[in-house]
Formats: structure tokens, C-alpha cells, sequence
């Protein structure tokens, strides 16, 4: 069985290149307003830092709100995550074997 949330969070934005850059920045700055950024394209990664803190992603990452704060999953915990009243085989149902 693949690792997974229990639920899918509310919000979250996934890092696919520059098309998202914006969608993600927002999401981080909504809970971390004082967050500097910098993008490498040729790198694929975008980083986010401030005092004391520094999140870095990959391409295909995901940016979700945990709680009160916003965290990095890699791809595969958040696609193996169940969505809200969903229970379809490969959803990461904890009870599906796929």
C-alpha cells in the first residue's frame, strides 16, 4: 500500500513550471505574506524562504494548507491521497489494495 493522507487537503497548487508559478506563490503568500521566492527554469524548481524558514520545490510537487501553514508533498502522497467523499480504486483508499 502506497502512503497517503486521509483526506485530500482543501487547498493545495501543484508546481508544474512557470504556467504555475503565480497559482503557487499566491497559495504560499496567502500563509506566509513576508515569503521572498525565486524560480529556476532551468533548474525546475521554484523556493520559497523567509527569516528563519525555507521551502523548496521540485517540478510536479505540490504546495497543500496543513492545518494553519502550507507544506511541500512530493506527487506521489498527494495523488494517493483520498479525495472528499471519494473511495475509487486507486484513490488511496486504505482499504484498496491497488
Amino acid at each position: 500500500m502506497r502512503p497517503h493522507f486521509a483526506e485530500r487537503p482543501a487547498e493545495a497548487a501543484q508546481f508544474t513550471g512557470t504556467d504555475s508559478v503565480a497559482e503557487v506563490s499566491e497559495l504560499v503568500r496567502k500563509y506566509r505574506p513576508r515569503a521572498s521566492s525565486e524560480h529556476s527554469p532551468a533548474m525546475r524548481t521554484l523556493r520559497f524562504y523567509g527569516p528563519g524558514w525555507e521551502m523548496n520545490l521540485k517540478l510536479h510537487d505540490w504546495v497543500a494548507v496543513i492545518g494553519k501553514d502550507v507544506a511541500v508533498i512530493p506527487p506521489p502522497l498527494f495523488e494517493g491521497s483520498i479525495g472528499p467523499g471519494s473511495s475509487e480504486p486507486g484513490s488511496g483508499d486504505p482499504n484498496d489494495a491497488s
